[in-house]
């Protein structure tokens, strides 16, 4: 194994983050009137014996395939773990399978609504533009959009984004930042759209595109295993703020449960083991240490988890 890679998380301060969740429309909560449900999920999986879990194909350290084993790993797969475990007990069926579903940006939320999958389990930012169609557990990250480019490039901010190509992962809130930065502005930025962040990284990579936006801990990750980790850069300043969580279907009584699951895993303490495997220790698949401590603001957030933070 090589030695670990340590990162320093460029995070904001907690007050400044404060204020953004305040202001930021994306990630405001609104009420929105609970829709009936196509699809009951739970009637769906004691009948089946199955809960079918979404989860993403390069959204490290959160949702990614293990190439070794051919399975999913991350810190949201494992709070999805820990999720089922917790139902299983709850509905007193302890012979519960699990399916794991491979999904993309663009068709996550598809994939809840048409019932291929029962929770998404990856790095979806709660918007209310989402919450339209899914409902959300208790978030387990904040995040915020930055601009991944290399040092030669050399873009720190949205200015100089300006006639630029910039690789967004369709479907995501990246991809819906640049189409407002280039409303915006008389040399706008072209977006180039593609199916899923190892794709845009690697445009980026080959000059295909000039930067990558998205969640500032993926774009840490992808720098931190590039082959030359030095040739590449992180803008200083957060674009947004994002919390990040579980989506599901509008199911009332499928939320409930979920909801319970995840909290106990909060209150429990077991959410900080989880969390420190995958931010404070080596990960695959290059032995990487992130080295990002949970943030007060996170912290704060689990002393009273809610599904519907002031966020």
């Amino acid at each position: 194994m090589s030695s670990p890679v340590r990162l320093r998380a460029a995070l904001l301060a907690p007050a400044v983050i404060l204020t953004a969740l305040a202001t930021a429309p994306a990630a405001r909560a609104v009420e929105v009137a609970p829709s009936t449900p196509q699809i009951d999920t739970l009637e769906r999986i004691n009948r089946t014996g199955v809960i079918r879990l979404g989860h993403r194909e390069s959204s490290i350290p959160f949702s990614y395939m293990d190439r070794s084993t051919g399975r999913p790993i991350g810190y949201a797969v494992d709070l999805c773990t820990r999720v089922v475990a917790n139902l299983r007990r709850d509905l007193k069926r302890p012979e519960l399978k699990i399916e794991w579903v491979q999904v993309a940006a663009a068709d996550r939320i598809p994939a809840l609504l048409d019932g291929r999958i029962d929770l998404e389990c990856g790095n979806t930012t709660n918007t209310a533009e989402r919450r339209q169609k899914v409902a959300f557990t208790v978030p387990h990250f904040l995040t915020g959009a930055k601009i991944l480019s290399k040092k030669a490039v050399g873009i720190d901010n949205l200015d100089e984004l300006e006639g630029k190509r910039v690789a967004v992962t369709k479907g995501s809130t990246g991809e819906a930042l640049v189409k407002e930065q280039a409303k915006m502005r008389r040399n706008a930025p072209q977006p180039v759209p593609v199916k899923d962040n190892a794709e845009a990284f690697a445009t980026v990579d080959k000059n295909a595109a000039d930067a990558f936006i998205t969640d500032d801990i993926l774009l840490l990750s992808f720098k931190a295993n590039a082959n030359n980790p030095a040739d590449w850069q992180l803008n200083a300043r957060m674009l947004s703020v994002e919390p990040l969580a579980m989506a599901m279907r509008r199911d009332p009584a499928w939320q409930k449960l979920v909801d319970a699951a995840m909290t106990r895993i909060i209150v429990d303490g077991e959410i900080n083991a989880i969390y420190n495997k995958w931010f404070m220790q080596p990960t695959p698949p290059r032995n990487v240490v992130l080295n990002v401590p949970m943030s007060p603001l996170l912290r704060a957030s689990f002393v009273a988890p809610s599904a519907n933070p002031a966020f």
